[in-house]
């Protein structure tokens, strides 16, 4: 009977980022290259924690933590790194690893190896969107209980609502909102239009098409409908 365990571990409570990064790749890797996005920011903060008490890998070698400017910078920032011999990790999510998926056909061709972390996230046919991604993840089906449009001051609410084809008391369609949200900014009355979704304690969901008309760069051209 062993009474103490040769190699005991260490005591720990911790989340999955946090294992991954700091516990992990923060010892096995040189270096950690990583853009923060959603859910994988947490690895990316975690490596650099390591990074900046100074902790040694497990060969003895000094590490380094680079934060990119976005998910192209962050996987040719450890392409390059790689390319030096350095062991490299890049933490990103669901989403950002096809978003950056033109760098993905650089790395083989340099004869580039490494780790990459991906954080699970649904991935959306439209544009990014959290909530419609937790909703997929978690297998919901969120029932639109309401549609809201917000941030028209001037644009008359009808004007926007018979562009918007998605019905109340159906299941969210991203698909039909995509669409939706295409036809408002077709408009040409509104500098930026975004959809999102926002979840309710009842199960349902909120779909929301947020404006910012034009006339607020413009103010001696305020138009009236």
């Amino acid at each position: 009977m062993v009474d103490k365990a040769k190699y005991p571990g260490i005591r720990v409570t911790t989340n999955g980022n946090q294992l991954v990064a700091y516990h992990t790749e923060a010892r096995l890797t040189d270096g950690g290259v990583f853009f923060p996005i959603t859910p994988s920011t947490e690895m990316g903060e975690n490596y650099q924690l390591s990074f900046a008490e100074g902790n040694l890998n497990v060969f003895g070698g000094s590490t380094l933590a680079i934060e990119a400017e976005g998910e192209h910078a962050a996987q040719g920032g450890a392409t390059a790194l790689s390319v030096t011999g350095r062991r490299v990790v890049n933490f990103t999510s669901g989403q950002g690893l096809p978003y950056a998926a033109e760098q993905y056909y650089h790395a083989p061709g340099k004869l580039s190896t490494m780790v990459v972390e991906v954080a699970a996230r649904a991935l959306t046919k439209h544009a990014l969107n959290a909530y419609l991604a937790l909703s997929i993840s978690f297998g919901n089906e969120f029932i639109v209980s309401e549609i809201q449009i917000i941030g028209n001051e001037i644009t008359k609410q009808y004007i926007i609502q018979r562009e918007i084809q998605h019905q109340q008391n159906v299941p969210l369609d991203s698909t039909v909102a995509g669409e939706d949200r295409n036809r408002i900014e077709n408009l040409g009355i509104f500098s930026m239009v975004e959809w999102q979704g926002l979840p309710l304690e009842d199960g349902t969901i909120i779909l929301q098409f947020i404006v910012l008309e034009s006339w607020r760069f413009l103010p001696g051209l305020i138009p009236f409908y």
